[in-house]
């Protein structure tokens, strides 16, 4: 997202934000067609790992296998073959883990920071909605 820090990305393209660096600028997951958003919510893994927090590694290798999946099927065509959408996710945080949090939030942007302006479900190798 345009107003986050970058983050070098991770083996599938799919960069972890974590712990999440402030509420988005637009918190509008799936938002309807035509309405600008800065990222839409595609997919929630649950974590089914029990016991101490796992750490950044387990929920990186977790989120990059379930939301690469998740955001080819979402966008109708493989995620890696589109250069202008990335994505990335949020996971639990040590405290969130121990008040019972299993959850990994995966979603969608613009490469290039604009915001999107329809969805991205089904998009296969059409043009981007925004700008």
């Amino acid at each position: 997202m345009s107003d986050q820090p970058s983050y070098p990305p991770s083996p599938a393209g799919l960069p972890g934000r974590y712990p999440p660096p402030g509420p988005p600028a637009n918190p509008v997951p799936g938002a309807p067609g035509g309405y600008p958003h800065d990222a839409e919510v595609f997919a929630i893994v649950t974590d089914t790992t029990s016991g101490d927090y796992p750490g950044d590694t387990h929920f990186s290798d977790l989120a990059n296998s379930q939301c690469t999946d998740a955001a080819s099927s979402y966008i109708g065509t493989d995620f890696n073959s589109r250069d202008d959408i990335g994505g990335g996710f949020f996971y639990p945080t040590t405290d969130s883990w121990a008040g019972g949090d299993r959850t990994i939030t995966c979603y969608l942007d613009r490469t290039d920071g604009q915001q999107l302006t329809g969805s991205l479900h089904n998009i296969g190798s059409s043009p981007l909605p925004g700008p």
